[in-house]
Parts: C-alpha cells; structure tokens; sequence
C-alpha cells in the first residue's frame, strides 16, 4: 500500500456473495474474475462501507487480545495491500459499497433435446461472438447493452431463445478454435439480436467447487445444455 488510508470499491467491479461466506468479484473492464474467502470478504466489505484503512485495521485487531491482534493487524494490511495491487479497492474517496447476495436462475430450459439445426443467423452470431470477446471486455459490455437496450424491439420469447442456443451450439460444436459457455452464450445474444429480439447476457459463479459459467436466461431460467452441476448452484453476478 501506498500514503493514504481512504480507499473505495470501483465502480467497475462487480460483486455477488456466495452462500458458504466467499465473494466473486467480476472486473468489467477486464473480465478477469477474483474470488475472496470469507476472512478476505469480510475485509473488503469493511473497505468498501468505511472507506478506511486504518478503521478497518483496527477493528480487525481488536477481536483478539494484544498479542495475536498484533499478528491479526499485520495479517491485514497485507491482504489489504494485495486487494490495492488487484485493483479490489482503489485508494481516494468514494460512494459506501457492500457486497450483495448473489441470486440463482429459477431453473433450466435445456436445449438437449432439440435437433442440431445450423443457420447464417447463428453462424454471423457466433462470428460476431468471437471478435468482441478479442477486443477488451468494457467495449464487449457496451456493445450489448446497446444491442438490447437500442436496437432490440422486443424481448425473445421462451421458444426463440431456445432455438438460438441450439443453433449456436450446433455451428460452435463445428467450431476448431474456443467455443465454451463465455463465446456460446455472447453468440446467442447476437443471434437473437439480429432478429431484433434481446435476451439477458449473464455471467455468474458456482461455489464449492468453484467454477464460472455465462449464460442466457429467459423469464429468469437459464437456457442452454445441462450445465455441470444444477443450474440453481449458480449465482448470477452480473447480467446484461
């Protein structure tokens, strides 16, 4: 850490806590994804409602007598410093923040059962997919909030939300480069965006293991293949 004791939690950084006490964290500029475990998330969200090193620091000593308050003190600062150096909280006033529960999909439209049907439309989308996922990640955001917000007349129902997964997935499975749920999921954003219709881009974490997944919803369920693990193990951290 450097001078100074005000710090904050950046705007770009987005938050959903798990249900075992751990925080996944999703850098929107980026895309690179941090995970806290219940020590460090209790720390961070200290930083993020006080807006104060030293504050939190002492707090964080005066659970435990002199001597191992010293140690707990010390044990702090450097998870605090290593949170600075992560861009986790960055120094200089800011708005209060806390970490939020994260919510899970109502459940799993799954397209297994669909026939593999291919089409220019999923094939364009998945085209699309792959060049925004190349140029950095803020930029990507903007361009589906833009789609969905601007250019999308109506919300994709159920049915064609359903038919746009299998048919990315049916061009993608063709596909010799990288395909997974982060480029599957943006093509299907694309695709039904090309009939003027949105659909919600997510992208969320599974705890214990911990893994990350991204996804479409429609009408809050998930939509896609039978994910690993039930698609209630994932919470969402930031959706589109």
């Amino acid at each position: 850490m450097t001078t100074g004791n005000a710090v904050h939690v950046p705007r770009h950084l987005h938050a959903a806590g798990a249900a075992g006490g751990s925080t996944f964290l999703l850098n929107a500029r980026s895309g690179r994804w941090h995970v806290l475990n219940p020590v460090a998330t209790s720390l961070w969200c200290e930083l993020g409602r006080l807006g104060d090193v030293e504050r939190v620091l002492d707090d964080a000593a005066g659970r435990y007598p002199d001597a191992v308050g010293d140690t707990a003190r010390s044990d702090a600062r450097r998870v605090i410093a290593d949170m600075v150096e992560r861009g986790l909280v960055v120094e200089g006033s800011g708005s209060p923040s806390r970490s939020r529960t994260g919510e899970s999909p109502d459940g799993l439209l799954t397209t297994d059962h669909l026939p593999p049907v291919t089409g220019v439309r999923a094939l364009a989308g998945l085209v699309v997919a792959l060049v925004l996922l190349r140029l950095p990640f803020h930029f990507t955001l903007r361009v589906v909030g833009v789609l969905n917000r601007r250019w999308c007349a109506r919300a994709a129902t159920a049915d064609e939300v359903m038919a746009a997964v299998a048919a990315v997935d049916a061009v993608a499975d063709r596909h010799p480069g990288r395909a997974a749920c982060l480029e599957r999921s943006l093509a299907a954003v694309v695709t039904t965006a090309l009939s003027r219709r949105r659909v919600r881009w997510v992208l969320g974490a599974a705890d214990d293991p911990c893994r990350f997944h991204a996804w479409v919803e429609s009408g809050g369920m998930m939509v896609g293949r039978t994910p690993d693990g039930s698609a209630s193990a994932f919470i969402r951290v930031l959706a589109l």
